[in-house]
Parts: structure tokens; C-alpha cells; sequence
């Protein structure tokens, strides 16, 4: 999680950069870094959230077909109940 965090603000203040320079026209002045914020910080957001999702997969989306399945013995098998 920590390393998300940091991605995120590493990546939101570069976004930042970035669209001051080619939007606001090289504006740094405070009225127009806070006017940059909001969306800045959603674009970088989603990029962040990207990035992770393409690195990291859950373990129950795994692909199972690959792991060793253990041998059916009869503890395992269910037995009939009697009548």
C-alpha cells in the first residue's frame, strides 16, 4: 500500500508539472496550481490505479489449471448415507 502512495504522489506531481506547462501556459502562481489540483490528482489516480492493476494479480484469479490437485483417497469421497 505504501508503495502505491508513493507512486501516486511522485506520478500526480509530475501530471501536475506537465499540465502547467502545456495548459495553463506555464503558470506556477498559486491560484493556478490550485485551480490544477483536482484534476491532476484524478488523471494521476487512475494512472496509478492502472499501472497496479496490470502488475498484480488476486489469487483467486490465478490460473489454477497448472497447480497439483492431490490424490482422491477415500477420506476424501463422500460416502452414500445409509438407508
Amino acid at each position: 500500500m505504501k508503495e502505491k502512495i508513493n507512486a501516486f504522489f511522485i506520478l500526480w506531481g509530475i501530471v501536475l508539472v506537465v499540465n502547467q506547462v502545456f495548459i495553463f501556459h506555464g503558470c506556477f502562481s498559486p491560484s493556478c496550481l490550485l485551480a490544477a489540483l483536482p484534476h491532476t490528482g484524478i488523471i494521476a489516480f487512475f494512472l496509478v490505479r492502472a499501472g497496479h492493476k496490470n502488475n498484480e494479480q488476486p489469487a483467486d484469479k490465478a490460473d489454477l489449471s497448472r497447480t497439483e490437485k492431490p490424490p482422491i483417497s477415500e477420506k476424501t469421497v463422500i460416502q452414500p448415507l445409509p438407508i
